[in-house]
């Protein structure tokens, strides 16, 4: 079952699984009666967890209810709690911010395969470093890898996370005024992403 957006839902059948949220999120709010009689399905191992536009108190209800199951696998694909949109640069609520009601209601962490989780790096390494298997681990191998993003918490937390190089684009969430974590400090700095690094930190690294 996904909480998402139509882009998820084609993953999830791309990847050959059923998607069993269509019909039953057409309906919104639950009764505390509702959910005492509400009949689970047993096919449904999974709740995966993206951002949604029509998030709302039944998917946090029918979620919370299958992830009372341990059986059930509860993943989301990030954590962000906003993003960037437009050209007013406001921010919307991201899958972070819809997140953390279902985690609360059923006492349990969501898998994070996205960001800042190293997950995605495994992906790319499997799918095209696979000869360097031995080396994955080692701090000189990755040394030729550099993450770039607009997030402190979860695009250099990401790096952080996976032992990577970063870069903090300054066009995006966060801002030059922002109180930057000695841990979520990144390597570079850039101006914009079009732009080369205008204030170099810790390493020589450079992002054309």
């Amino acid at each position: 079952m996904t909480i998402g957006n139509e882009g998820l839902n084609q993953e999830i059948k791309q990847i050959g699984f059923v998607n069993a949220n269509l019909l039953e999120f057409t309906e919104h709010g639950m009764t505390e009666k509702e959910f005492s009689d509400y009949q689970v399905d047993p096919q449904i191992h999974a709740v995966v967890k993206g951002v949604c536009g029509t998030f709302d108190f039944r998917k946090v209800a029918v979620a919370s209810l299958y992830l009372q199951n341990p059986e059930v696998e509860f993943v989301a694909t990030n954590e962000d709690h906003t993003f960037i949109t437009g050209m007013s640069m406001r921010r919307m609520p991201d899958v972070g911010a819809s997140l953390r009601p279902i985690e609360a209601s059923c006492g349990r962490k969501a898998f994070t395969v996205g960001k800042p989780m190293p997950y995605a790096l495994e992906i790319i390494l499997k799918d095209h470093f696979a000869a360097d298997k031995d080396k994955w681990k080692d701090p000189a191998f990755l040394d030729q890898f550099v993450y770039v993003g607009d997030n402190m918490e979860t695009d250099i937390g990401f790096a952080k996370s996976a032992g990577i190089h970063s870069c903090l684009v300054m066009t995006g969430m966060t801002k030059l005024t922002d109180e930057i974590p000695d841990d979520l400090w990144p390597d570079v700095f850039m101006n914009a992403f079009s732009e080369h690094p205008f204030h170099e930190v810790k390493h020589n690294v450079c992002v054309d």
